[in-house]
């Protein structure tokens, strides 16, 4: 008996459905019977008009199309192959198929975004752009219009608008529906965003605390609502009428306020919370921070320097240790009582005074940034101090590449400079190099003449020490 059908494809719309098979055995086939099961029914019918054939590449195909159906229900399809006897063969397996195409599926349209304030929350509501019906609809979310969305709800078949609970204001959330329908699901709808404008008026900041680290106020207090985005923290100057913002915004319930403040002086401090809707609170209570008087130390490590009628006056640097030094005065005393004073400002800690005649005292004391000075010590310039550092050493290594004069390093961690002089008998001296390095090669050089080389070591104050003795070269 003829038989045997294999299904190749179904097209389904609300208008009918149609089915392709392919037959594997057509010997004896006269036509094929269409039996069809209609919705809520038991029993199957066969349909009034049987299956069509149809050849295509040596193969035999039957099709049929049932337009008389309802849109949107399901209908289970077998065939019965029929010889020229009348006798019927093996039916085909069961298909079942549903009246309505892809595109017919539903897609949530016209969905509106309304913000909620007073609940903090967002409305949804949507329509659907088919009658098909809807079993269930999924929501998904994101925080960016990229994504990544998340489903956030399921909501039942017949359900039209949804509230959302959203965590933050006047910021925008992105969302999409999918519909499920008893035939499956439909495309994702478009995307559509919206957001709340926040209205809640946060509290002021509760049980403030102030500790004194040093010169830096360290202020805390209690976290406010969930909607509370951040804080600003106020200062007030002494007895100033206004208050400074200090903080900018800050979204952590401590500030750290390190800027520079004058001694003795009271600073008040408040602090207000800002909502995520940037509405700000009252201010809190206050809380007082006094600053002590900073210590103002006298110079340390003075030193004088002297060479060719110059004076380089040196002392140790304290930037690290007290920052509130922002100054270093020198007081030169002259013959017949001429006094002049020198701002040197901090960090700096040397001076250079280039002519000393007449000089009969110097001076230097520290000032702070409150105004305060330190004790004033006095330069010694009874035992003025020179460069008295002497190269030694001086060798030189003639090559193809030119002459390397080298000598002894100075031992130390803070070395100067070496400055390189060459002299020779048709030309003025001249200075070939300031190098950190204990060498260097003079490939500058003509063959036939003598050269003599000598080196100076300059000190990181900048002082140059006696020339060593000259190293005569015969090239």
């Amino acid at each position: 008996m003829p038989g045997e059908f294999v299904l190749v494809k179904t097209e389904a719309s609300s208008l009918g459905i149609s089915a392709t098979w392919y037959i594997t055995t057509v010997d004896l086939m006269q036509n094929v019977e269409v039996f069809r099961q209609e919705p809520g029914k038991e029993k199957f019918k066969k349909l009034d008009t049987p299956a069509a054939f149809f050849a295509r590449n040596d193969s035999i195909f039957t099709v049929f199309a049932d337009d008389d159906v309802e849109p949107y229900q399901w209908y289970r399809y077998y065939l019965v192959p029929v010889d020229f006897c009348d006798d019927e063969g093996v039916p085909s397996d069961t298909i079942g198929v549903a009246s309505v195409a892809e595109n017919e599926l539903p897609v949530a349209q016209q969905i509106d975004i309304t913000g909620l304030p007073e609940s903090r929350s967002l409305e949804l509501s949507w329509k659907y752009s088919t009658d098909v019906p809807v079993t269930a609809a999924h929501i998904f979310r994101a925080a960016q219009v990229e994504g990544p969305y998340a489903p956030v709800a399921t909501l039942e078949g017949d359900a039209d608008s949804w509230v959302d609970p959203v965590e933050k204001a006047n910021e925008n959330y992105y969302y999409y529906l999918i519909a499920e329908t008893p035939f499956g699901q439909g495309r994702q709808s478009s995307i559509a965003f919206g957001n709340f404008v926040g209205r809640d008026v946060p509290l002021p900041p509760q049980n403030l605390n102030i500790t004194a680290l040093g010169d830096t106020a360290f202020i805390q207090w209690s976290p406010g609502e969930d909607f509370v985005s951040g804080y600003i923290v106020y200062r007030k100057d002494g007895a100033a009428d206004s208050w400074i913002n200090v903080s900018g915004i800050t979204n952590l319930a401590t500030f750290s306020d390190t800027t520079e403040k004058i001694a003795m002086r009271t600073y008040t401090y408040r602090v207000t919370a800002v909502s995520d809707g940037f509405l700000e609170s009252d201010p809190s209570a206050t809380v007082f921070f006094r600053t002590m008087v900073k210590e103002v130390p006298p110079p340390a490590g003075l030193t004088t320097l002297f060479r060719e009628g110059n004076l380089h006056f040196i002392w140790d640097s304290y930037d690290e240790e007290f920052p509130w030094i922002t100054d270093c005065f020198i007081t030169l005393r002259y013959e017949r009582g001429m006094t002049y004073e020198i701002n040197i400002p901090a960090p700096s800690n040397s001076y250079f005074l280039e002519d000393a005649e007449g000089l009969v005292a110097a001076s230097v004391c520290f000032a702070s940034v409150d105004g305060l000075k330190s004790e004033t010590l006095p330069f010694s310039l009874s035992k003025m101090q020179k460069n008295n550092i002497e190269i030694s050493g001086l060798q030189a290594i003639k090559s193809g590449q030119g002459i390397l004069i080298q000598w002894s390093e100075i031992a130390g961690d803070n070395i100067g400079q070496y400055k390189v002089i060459r002299e020779s008998a048709d030309a003025e001296p001249v200075i070939l190099s300031t190098t950190r390095e204990s060498q260097y090669l003079d490939a500058g050089i003509q063959t036939g003449v003598t050269y003599g080389y000598s080196v100076v070591y300059i000190s990181p104050q900048g002082i140059e020490s006696k020339p060593s003795e000259v190293l005569v070269v015969v090239n």
